[in-house]
């Protein structure tokens, strides 16, 4: 191909799937109006109900206008906005953005129940939900201890008796208030938000792909021993040190490229079943390519993908490319289209993106990157075709180290287009 040919996103199919998950769209002069349905702007708080002792909390806001509503979680500093929502009656379906998730909720004179459902985990997968009108709390607030924690934590996560993986903690106490996230190698644990009670310390997120709950306690000597849930299964413990030392190993050599002439040389088709050849296409023929290796179901990738095509369009340099090859999770691209075509569109892909096939078979997809840690990992190529940089995981902009990064990224591409 001697043109950019990025998937493109086929309207009636696209529908089509829309139709099948959501149900039909139902007569305005039939709808619930925001008031019968009980919607009101301002803060309001909804629950997942993971387990008997467990709920994932989270914040958002109603936006109305006449029949146009819109739903906007938060958490911390990130606004997801929900703009498809469904009336149906005194009941809505509110599609997630980006990812296949979405919620089915009915009105209750306390509020809104349902289920959460998330497709991409599997077909049967939801969780049971709430939305509590006026409770703008998070999580409840008690009275202060004068206790302010450390912001830096060495942190473990257990997946086992005797296996765990070491994290970075961040967090930031106004008052009752606390947020941040936790790093590690691999990525981080999105925009983490919560309470310190006294010495019960309460964080969450929801950003439709993950639902994250970490609960604590702040023991005598002052460490964090406590619980981390993901959605309505995982469970591990986590403990946590006051550290202003510890540190990740190095994403630039967590990954390293195995080919001898120092080239990342790779084949996948595109939506249309033409295949991308980065040999012999010309639109990478002495170009700075940046290649990304994602996975519609990632909001690590999510985040990369904006960062670079906002470093694409500031630097505005027309030698500059961007390629990205994802990974899926179900490994067919009948099952995995609607997906990959939803972050399309959502996130305004106007680059190459490629079909790599399953996540779980990348590793036989890309042998001459290894040992493979992360998704993302991007592959930066001069124009001379050579690999100048292999990058492992990504920090997003809910963490103290993004800033750093998008910095030095630019820097170091200006330096390769100057070349």
């Amino acid at each position: 191909m001697n043109e950019l040919n990025p998937l493109r996103v086929y309207p009636s199919l696209w529908l089509a799937g829309l139709s099948l998950m959501m149900g039909c769209r139902s007569d305005p002069s039939t709808q619930a109006s925001a008031a019968e349905l009980g919607l009101s702007e301002g803060v309001h708080r909804g629950r997942l109900l993971a387990n008997d002792s467990t709920d994932i909390a989270f914040n958002f806001d109603w936006q109305l206008s006449g029949q146009d509503t819109q739903m906007v979680i938060f958490n911390a500093d990130e606004r997801i906005v929900l703009q498809e929502i469904e009336r149906k009656g005194d009941s809505l379906t509110l599609q997630m953005p980006v990812f296949l998730s979405y919620f089915k909720m009915a009105n209750t004179a306390e509020g809104m129940k349902g289920y959460w459902y998330n497709p991409d985990k599997s077909p049967t997968y939801k969780v049971a939900a709430v939305f509590e009108r006026g409770k703008t709390e998070r999580f409840p607030h008690k009275e202060m201890t004068g206790i302010q924690l450390p912001t830096k934590w060495r942190v473990l996560l257990y997946a086992g008796t005797e296996d765990e993986t070491e994290a970075v903690g961040e967090f930031f106490q106004e008052g009752l208030e606390v947020r941040g996230s936790i790093l590690t190698e691999t990525g981080d644990y999105r925009y983490l938000e919560g309470v310190l009670n006294g010495t019960e310390l309460q964080m969450s997120t929801f950003d439709g792909a993950h639902a994250y709950a970490f609960t604590a306690r702040l023991t005598d000597g002052g460490e964090l021993d406590g619980h981390y849930y993901s959605g309505k299964h995982f469970h591990t413990r986590w403990t946590a040190q006051p550290s202003d030392s510890v540190r990740l190993g190095d994403p630039l050599e967590l990954t390293r490229l195995l080919s001898e002439d120092g080239r990342f040389d790779f084949q996948f088709r595109d939506q249309e079943g033409e295949l991308f050849d980065s040999q012999r296409d010309q639109w990478m023929q002495d170009k700075v390519t940046i290649v990304q290796i994602m996975g519609s179901w990632c909001p690590n990738c999510m985040d990369e993908i904006r960062y670079m095509t906002g470093l694409r369009d500031e630097l505005a340099h027309e030698d500059l490319r961007l390629v990205g090859i994802t990974f899926e999770r179900k490994g067919e691209w009948k099952k995995d289209r609607l997906a990959v075509e939803r972050m399309i569109q959502d996130l305004g892909i106007d680059y190459p993106l490629l079909y790599g096939g399953g996540s779980r078979h990348i590793r036989d997809s890309l042998p001459q990157i290894a040992p493979f840690r992360s998704f993302p990992t991007s592959i930066f190529i001069d124009r001379e075709g050579r690999v100048r940089r292999v990058h492992a995981g990504f920090s997003g902009p809910g963490t103290s180290a993004y800033a750093a990064y998008a910095e030095e990224t630019r820097s170091f591409v200006s330096d390769l287009l100057s070349e």
